[in-house]
């Protein structure tokens, strides 16, 4: 058994494998008879997708070989080795464009699913944005409530610290007075002292004046009896 060739050839940008036994050059030919085919298809009609051009591609072609085959029959110019090859690499083109329209609905399914995550994730994210932005905002309000009671603090601390210091100022002032009340209590003590002294001294030189005078008195009283008995 003739080993099959292996080609690669590209139709519509899209890369495909062809095993066949006939020649490199005939499956290139082919496939580029594919592929100008679809083009020229693609460029006179509306079409979807890759699995609607192959169809109307294939339609295409088999139209055109039927009308070959209705012409050329009685003459039977194409030999019907040439013919099997040739059906066999459309077989093969078919299989292959067949395979890749399934891997291209797969793909659409997968990308229809993905998109389908894609906006589910969107509209996750724009709750997450729209609740971010509120709790945004409340962290705002709460850190703006924040800096609000510290400068109430900053200013109640600095009453507090007037406050202390007039206190601080008003007990200076208690201790000077109690200071001088402690003075003027020991100049009293002392002047309690002096007064009594003073007193006593007083009470001595009345008594003393009083017992002076009584001299005085007696004395008068004897000098005036002297004086009468002269008188006498």
């Amino acid at each position: 058994m003739a080993k099959k060739n292996k080609v690669k050839v590209h139709i519509m940008n899209q890369e495909y494998v062809i095993c066949s036994d006939d020649s490199r050059e005939f499956i290139q030919r082919v496939a580029n008879y594919v592929d100008d085919k679809m083009r020229e298809v693609k460029g006179t009609k509306t079409v979807f997708n890759v699995k609607h051009l192959s169809v109307l591609t294939a339609i295409n072609i088999a139209d055109n070989y039927l009308k070959l085959h209705d012409d050329n029959k009685n003459a039977a110019k194409l030999p019907k080795k040439e013919e099997r090859r040739l059906n066999a690499v459309i077989q093969s083109l078919s299989d292959e464009i067949e395979k890749k329209n399934q891997e291209a609905q797969i793909l659409e399914e997968t990308l229809a699913q993905l998109e389908q995550d894609y906006n589910n994730q969107k509209i996750n994210f724009e709750t997450l944005s729209v609740e971010l932005m509120k709790k945004n905002d409340e962290i705002k309000h709460k850190v703006q409530e924040i800096l609000t009671k510290e400068d109430e603090m900053i200013e109640k601390d600095k009453q507090i610290q007037l406050q202390a210091e007039h206190i601080e100022y008003q007990n200076e002032q208690i201790q000077q007075k109690e200071s001088q009340i402690s003075e003027l209590m020991e100049q009293l003590g002392n002047n309690e002292e002096l007064f009594v002294t003073r007193v006593d001294e007083f009470n001595r030189l009345k008594k003393e004046n009083i017992e002076l005078a009584k001299k005085l008195n007696d004395a008068r009283q004897e000098l005036d009896d002297f004086i009468n008995t002269f008188d006498n």
